[in-house]
């Protein structure tokens, strides 16, 4: 049973820091991005945030990567999933899902406490002009429905190490080695034979594939392992005195999605006791109102600007502390602000992520050891376009306050008083 988020900071997850760039996360602590992913049998699956979301069918030129394309991926999608959603499988939506894979997907029902919250959320974005969905994961169109999440209905986790790993503990061809440190691709001329790994005691042992070797590491460690074993960017394996197999742009071309939270006070106690107490003592399930939803700029065409997953801390919620100080790793002083502000009113948190960006980031070697963290450049922001898009999707989401529904519940942006902005009005446009 994984947790909704204890893992991020701890010996369970790879808490990468991406190099700081001098531009973005300047209100970072340390001004780094803290780039979380699991350590863990399951990797990601095991310590995400439970919320299951998929690519839509709608193109703008933008993502145009062989093998890579929505319909490429849809037979996965199906069958990955076993839909358990009431609601989406008695609706023509249903045609969009699978109930035969291993992965079991469910909604918030009635009896968590958290449905009218939701829909207060899914009302306020049809206000805004935001067509609200039964199904968040329609691939034909945008707009904002209830977050399907990878929990059974009991709300225990499934990942692909309780799904796919556990029902075949027994094979006598499945051997599993944990705590091992994967640490060189080792190759027979051009042709990789065989991996070389770091053992819990530190003992380095190499075993031999008799058909093919497989790297599925990760956006950052699959490239640090691939240069380890001398396959990437000439230039860079030579500085560092690795012999070159292939010259290729191992790391380069990385793209990571930026993320702005966007944090609104709503009313004294929208969330009961109850709820708030199912929120803290039920880590095992997504223990928050939460929705799901993309939207486009441009209200006449279905490009998949931005997704946004807004959810809803109750009063004096810890979850509002941990979230800013360990997810989003803000300066001590914007946590205080957030902190403060919920702690008599619920805060409606807005996740806004960009779609497509035009910035790229790359991914090099900090040492020869493969102990040592890769260099992660994000790149956000590289690009003039993704910074102007960013800032327009803000403001859009921000006009939620205005809506009758946040209009009711009091909704106020916060000021979380960064020392980057004191030189601004808040809520001025510049």
């Amino acid at each position: 049973m994984g947790a909704f988020w204890p893992c991020i900071v701890s010996k369970h997850a790879w808490a990468y820091r991406a190099e700081d760039d001098g531009y973005s996360a300047q209100a970072q602590k340390l001004k780094h991005v803290v780039l979380h992913q699991g350590k863990m049998l399951g990797g990601g699956s095991s310590s995400s945030f439970l919320v299951y979301g998929r690519s839509k069918n709608l193109s703008c030129g933008d993502w145009d990567v062989p093998g890579w394309g929505f319909d490429d991926l849809y037979p996965y999608y199906l069958k990955v999933e076993d839909l358990q959603v009431p609601d989406i499988i008695n609706s023509p939506d249903n045609v969009h899902h699978s109930q035969s894979g291993p992965i079991i997907l469910t909604t918030h029902g009635p009896e968590t406490g958290f449905t009218d919250t939701e829909d207060d959320m899914l009302t306020g974005f049809s206000q805004l002009g935001y067509e609200r969905l039964n199904d968040a994961n329609n691939p034909n169109t945008l707009g904002f429905g209830p977050a399907q999440l990878n929990a059974d209905q009991k709300g225990f986790r499934t990942s692909t190490a309780i799904n796919y790993l556990l029902p075949i503990k027994d094979r006598k061809n499945l051997f599993l080695l944990k705590n091992t440190l994967a640490s060189k691709i080792v190759f027979n001329g051009t042709r990789a034979v065989g991996v070389e790994v770091i053992r819990e005691s530190g003992e380095t042992q190499v075993f031999y594939a008799n058909k093919e070797v497989i790297s599925s590491a990760g956006s950052y460690r699959t490239p640090q392992l691939l240069m380890l074993s001398g396959i990437g960017p000439k230039a860079h394996l030579t500085d560092l005195g690795i012999e070159v197999l292939a010259d290729l742009p191992v790391g380069l071309n990385l793209k990571e999605l930026a993320d702005i939270p966007l944090f609104m006070t709503g009313n004294q106690g929208l969330l009961s006791a109850t709820q708030l107490a199912s929120a803290t003592l039920n880590l095992d399930s997504f223990p928050l109102p939460v929705v799901d939803g993309w939207f486009s700029l441009n209200n006449n065409c279905q490009c998949p600007d931005f997704r946004i997953y807004p959810l809803t801390f109750g009063a004096a919620s810890p979850f509002s502390t941990v979230g800013c100080n360990l997810l989003f790793n803000l300066e001590t002083s914007a946590c205080n602000a957030l902190t403060l502000a919920n702690t008599v009113k619920d805060v409606v948190f807005h996740q806004i992520l960009l779609g497509s960006p035009k910035s790229s980031g790359n991914v090099t070697l900090r040492s020869l050891d493969p102990k040592d963290p890769p260099r992660v450049f994000t790149g956000f922001f590289s690009s003039d376009e993704d910074l102007t898009r960013m800032a327009e999707g803000v403001k859009r989401i921000a006009r939620l306050k205005d809506t009758p529904t946040y209009k009711d519940y009091g909704a106020e942006i916060v000021d979380l008083e960064l020392q980057q902005c004191k030189d601004y009005e808040f809520g001025t446009p510049t």
